[in-house]
């Protein structure tokens, strides 16, 4: 324990949807740690042997709401050499307060954006990145897009909005995106911090007009219901609350997409609607998928 730090040791396989609960456990223990005003927190970081952009990212968007509370991240290395290269080369360690050792230049492996509005060009710049560093086919490309504009209304339209206790007024919940190329493939994740699915608003009201407490109605088949466009459509408003119903309509069109979410503690594969509920849950909601070509027989 180093003095003046909290210390969190994180898993060998630091990744969201291939070792949730073990990571979704070590997000859940940091986050806590940085609500804490002015804590110190260190990440050791010796025994990782697999990071995933998912996890690189929500580490990222913890330690901006740190912020807030003037908490501060510091960490050393992993052992394994190809994983501190790259975690270094991705630009991952910007934003500790005390980098590990000097680190060289990001290598442009990976690119992130922050907003709390819908920024189509911003999905198109982070689209462009991934053809530019991957093999991409221009149907997935232009699914891609879709997808992070989608998930962008998603979050401006119905996540909780989070209180300025500074202004005393409410600010718009922030979205974190991000693309990761590796062996011509790219990795993109999509996130924000707020309640997360589940507890956004439409859901909230379906149970409560249902009389259904989420513990009774169960997270899984709630969550199948909100995909499947069941809840959270507004009928005065055409196409409002449709965007994850059409994202999952993508997803079952182009498999190879991959895509993926996790959110309070129901995590799966979207197109299937094959959801299972962890033991940890995590406050926001997390979505990954991948590009590759049309002949990828994974």
């Amino acid at each position: 324990m180093r003095a003046g730090h909290v210390e969190i040791v994180a898993p060998k396989n630091l990744s969201v949807f291939e070792n949730p609960d073990e990571t979704v456990d070590f997000l859940d223990d940091y986050r806590a740690m940085l609500s804490r005003r002015q804590t110190r927190v260190f990440l050791d970081l010796r025994q990782v042997e697999r990071a995933s952009s998912d996890a690189l990212l929500l580490i990222r968007g913890m330690m901006d709401l740190g912020r807030a509370t003037s908490s501060t991240t510091s960490g050393n290395l992993p052992t394994d050499p190809r994983i501190a290269a790259t975690m270094t080369e991705s630009g991952f360690f910007a934003g500790f307060a005390r980098p590990p050792g000097v680190l060289p230049p990001a290598q442009g492996i990976i690119r992130r954006k922050t907003s709390t509005r819908v920024e189509s060009e911003v999905a198109a710049e982070l689209v462009s990145f991934a053809m530019d560093h991957a093999s991409v086919p221009k149907p997935i490309a232009d699914a891609c897009y879709e997808t992070l504009v989608e998930l962008m209304l998603n979050t401006r339209n119905h996540a909780t909005q989070i209180r300025d206790p500074l202004r005393g007024r409410e600010k718009p919940t922030a979205w974190r995106a991000s693309v990761y190329c590796q062996d011509d493939v790219a990795y993109f994740t999509f996130l924000d911090l707020g309640v997360g699915i589940l507890r956004s608003f439409a859901p909230r009201r379906f149970l409560k007009l249902g009389g259904f407490t989420l513990a009774g109605f169960g997270q899984v088949r709630l969550l199948r219901e909100v995909f499947k466009g069941n809840i959270g459509a507004s009928a005065d408003k055409p196409g409002r609350g449709y965007g994850l119903t059409r994202m999952r309509n993508t997803a079952e069109s182009l498999p190879i997409l991959h895509l993926q979410v996790l959110t309070s503690s129901v995590l799966g594969e979207v197109a299937e609607l094959s959801f299972r509920q962890m033991s940890h849950s995590l406050n926001g909601t997390v979505f990954r998928w991948r590009t590759a070509s049309q002949s990828d027989p994974s």
